[in-house]
């Protein structure tokens, strides 16, 4: 068999499959944690700090109006521990307006929704005319700070961000063409 051979620094002859070995023992991580810290760009030690973060977590469609405004009446059975990589609160805010050839009409909440989330990308979409769809999120990464409407600057978000919201936005518009 034909091996080839390198110089090391003591002037010995070496394999070059053993030096490939080396690098590759001393580049392979040791556990599945430390795979995953490299991977992500996380240390070990991040990673197994606990997440002691706690976001509210309500939807007003499932729980009602009590989501919409926490300074009204007992909110603690909305506050929750937030899991594994989730590490920010969110709020995600569904409203309307609609316009006729004079007026605007004020804008009209359909949905909050609080939680905790591992990625968050704040701002608003809007879409329409005479009919106009908002959804805006909010983030943060305090103790309890997802208690805002989710208002945010309107950005006109591409179409990879329309289609995610398409079922929402359809069900906002049907709400308020039965309206009218």
């Amino acid at each position: 068999m034909h091996w080839q051979w390198t110089w090391m620094r003591s002037q010995r002859l070496v394999p070059v499959w053993i030096l490939a070995s080396i690098i590759i023992l001393i580049y392979i991580p040791l556990s599945d944690e430390e795979l995953l810290a490299r991977l992500i760009h996380q240390t070990t030690a991040s990673m197994e700090r606990g997440n002691d973060l706690m976001c509210y977590e309500c939807n007003t469609l499932r729980n009602g109006p009590g989501c919409n405004n926490l300074s009204i009446g007992d909110n603690s059975t909305f506050v929750s521990k937030c899991k594994g990589d989730k590490k920010m609160c969110i709020v995600k805010r569904y409203s309307y307006t609609t316009s006729t050839e004079n007026s605007t009409s004020v804008q009209r909440i359909w949905s909050i929704e609080r939680n905790c989330t591992n990625k968050c990308e704040p701002g608003c979409i809007v879409i329409g005319e005479r009919t106009k769809l908002y959804a805006c999120t909010k983030c943060c990464d305090k103790a309890l700070c997802n208690t805002a409407t989710g208002a945010a600057p309107p950005t006109h978000g591409g179409p990879p961000n329309h289609h995610a919201l398409l079922p929402v936005l359809v069900a906002i518009y049907r709400a308020a063409a039965s309206v009218r």
